[in-house]
């Protein structure tokens, strides 16, 4: 997904921002699992994230 973020028109990243971003950490309580999962992201898919949830403070 992160090579396809790179390419992607408009359209395309905003399909990514809400139907595959937007559900990555979705409801996971547990900080310690949180923090090992965003670890695992590529820089552009942390940063679409961050432009919808704010700053991760892991």
């Amino acid at each position: 997904m992160s090579d396809k973020l790179k390419h992607a028109s408009d359209v395309e990243r905003e399909y990514i921002d809400v139907y595959y971003t937007e559900s990555l950490m979705w409801d996971i309580k547990d900080q310690k699992l949180k923090a090992w999962g965003w670890k695992l992201f590529p820089e552009n898919i942390k940063q679409l994230y961050e432009n919808m949830w704010g700053k991760q403070y892991l």
